[in-house]
This record gives C-alpha cells, structure tokens and sequence, in this order.
C-alpha cells in the first residue's frame, strides 16, 4: 500500500487544527523553570494533534528541548528549528534531545520536517537579571 506523505501531513495539519479549535489541548502552553545551573530542560511530544505543548515559555539562555515522536506519520519523524538551519531526525518513542541558546525576548519557531505542524519557545528574562 502506498501512502502519499504529503495528504497524510495535510490530513494530520486539519486534525489538529480541528482539535484545538475544540479545545482539546493542541496548542497548549507550558512554562519551565531552570535548573541549579541555569539550564532549562522541557519536553515536547510529537503525537497525533502535533507537538505538545506547542508554545514552551523558558527562561533566556540554555534550553534543552526533549521531543519524543509517539506516532507513525511521515512527517512528524523530524523537527527543524530553521532560523538555526538545524534538523534532527525523531525515532519512532525515542528521546532526541535539542540544545539551544535562547535569547531574552526571542521566539524560536519549530517545524515538522514538511513545515505543517508548528510549535515555538519564547524566552523571558533571563535569570542573570533576577536578584
């Protein structure tokens, strides 16, 4: 059986489109705290509603994002950060760890590898000016 990729990405893009109008949770956000040395690590999942959460708010500086891909469809198996002309495949349940230097006030797009499913880091203020 052949499977045409890119109906499957349109198909999956209408999906979860359809879910968040719902409110189901697609384009849900979610704000991480760093660690002892100033690192911000946040998980993202790749499944069939797209990359959750879609919008990570994390302090400026060093950010790790973990995605993890838990569906089987052709265009979630990589992400590209293309303002960082970065791309990494995603294994089917498998971790795949992305280190960044996130800039105070910057907003970071990323992609699925056919530019369909979309989801972004925005950084705050970074922990150096806190007192």
């Amino acid at each position: 059986m052949e499977v045409n990729v890119k109906a499957a990405c349109r198909a999956m893009a209408v999906a979860v489109l359809l879910l968040s109008a719902n409110g189901l949770g697609a384009f849900a956000v979610a704000a991480s705290e760093p660690d002892e040395a100033g690192e911000t690590t946040v998980r993202v999942v790749v499944d069939g509603r797209g990359f959750s959460p879609a919008t990570v708010k994390a302090k400026a500086g060093l950010v790790t994002v973990v995605f993890r891909r838990t569906v089987d469809v052709a265009c979630a198996n990589e992400v590209v950060f293309p303002a960082r002309k970065l791309r990494r495949a995603l294994p089917l349940n498998q971790d795949v760890s992305v280190r960044l230097t996130v800039k105070e006030k910057e907003t970071m797009s990323f992609t699925c590898g056919m530019g369909m499913l979309k989801g972004k880091i925005v950084a705050v203020e970074s922990t150096a000016r806190e007192s």
